[in-house]
């Protein structure tokens, strides 16, 4: 379990043939993929992305973000968190892909589910 899986404050980071899943935490919004501070460009392509909240967010500080490529990915939203010790928990619900400030965004070929 953990609040993020990779955070791209950076510059020219990609995340290919990854897999990045149970990311997600109570009383927070939790994201696979989060980028709020680094001017990019940003490559993301053919993972498997699951978090409880938004899965893949860019945004919500005052960024530079430049390019974003989104490509080949399975977005995933678990339906419930799989482990036990946090049945009954009231997860928050986000989008699968939110961009709050994203100029020049390339999403190609996806699978987004659970949304």
């Amino acid at each position: 379990m953990s609040r993020r899986g990779v955070v791209l404050n950076s510059a020219s980071s990609p995340v290919i043939d990854s897999h990045l899943s149970e990311i997600r935490a109570a009383g927070t919004d939790p994201q696979a993929i989060l980028g709020y501070n680094g001017p990019g460009p940003f490559k993301i392509v053919n993972n498997y992305l699951e978090a409880s909240t938004a899965t893949i967010m860019f945004g919500g500080a005052d960024p530079k973000i430049r390019d974003i490529e989104i490509r080949r990915n399975h977005v995933f939203k678990p339906r419930r968190p799989r482990d036990p010790a946090f049945a009954g928990v009231n997860w928050p619900v986000k989008n699968l892909l939110e961009l709050k400030h994203a100029p020049r965004v390339l999403i190609e070929e996806n699978l987004l589910e659970n949304n």
